[in-house]
């Protein structure tokens, strides 16, 4: 079985599904340190009326101390910053192909309810993928309640979890590559290999093309299907 263990992110970019879509299981390690100002409440769209980005986010209530659990973070009642969102994406309106059809995605993630920023982000990854047609199997880190004797190190934690779970080969983002070693995964009878997404660039009616921008981008420009096709465009460099 392929196996990866990623945290929860803000309606990411479409290299984080070319990985959903290289794995057989792909468990959201939801049971982690929170982040202020990170991809875990925020991305980017682009400004169609500038050469440039914006960032779209979700409102999260007043987060106490530097280390908050992520699964304790809370999602700021109502529905303000919905229609932010909504309001942001209205832009394309008028320039993307694929705008209405994007738009049902997205209400259809901010009608389901949800209290917490973790479990919003796992719901609407999980909705975006099978939107594109992606059917890898979903779970949370937090359901397994794994007990460690000794609290595994930063760059053992996919490790360390595919043992247990009884996983053959772990598939990790490519800026993983420069800290994690295949050693211990090939001592371990274990493989592990590093995606490569092909990040080519699509028609954004803009000056210059702005990559990295959230999937919802790439949808209002390419369409369920077609971007269903751009996440395969991958290759897996296996180190071990």
């Amino acid at each position: 079985m392929t196996f990866t263990l990623m945290q929860p992110y803000f309606f990411p970019y479409i290299g984080h599904f070319a990985l959903i879509h290289s794995v057989e299981h792909f468990m959201f390690f939801d049971e982690v340190q929170y982040k202020i100002k990170s991809w875990m409440v925020r991305n980017r769209l682009l400004n169609t009326l500038r050469n440039d980005s914006i960032y779209i986010r979700a409102n999260v209530t007043t987060v106490s101390g530097v280390r908050s659990n992520y699964l304790d973070i809370k999602l700021e009642p109502g529905n303000a910053w919905k229609h932010i969102l909504v309001s942001q994406l209205q832009q394309y309106k008028r320039f993307a192909p694929f705008y209405h059809q994007t738009m049902e995605l997205v209400e259809s993630v901010l009608v389901t309810p949800c209290t917490h920023l973790a479990a919003f982000n796992k719901q609407s990854t999980e909705k975006t993928a099978r939107w594109i047609g992606l059917t890898t199997l979903f779970s949370d880190f937090s359901s397994y309640q794994y007990q460690w004797e000794v609290r595994p190190e930063a760059h053992q934690w996919g490790l360390k979890v595919m043992e247990r779970f009884g996983a053959d080969d772990f598939i990790n983002p490519p800026g993983g590559e420069s800290f994690i070693g295949g050693e211990q995964y090939k001592l371990a009878g274990k493989r592990i290999g590093f995606i490569q997404p092909q990040l080519h660039p699509y028609c954004q009616k803009n000056e210059a093309f702005i990559p990295g921008l959230s999937i919802l981008d790439v949808l209002m420009w390419n369409g369920k299907e077609k971007t269903g096709e751009m996440v395969k465009g991958y290759e897996v460099k296996w180190v071990s």
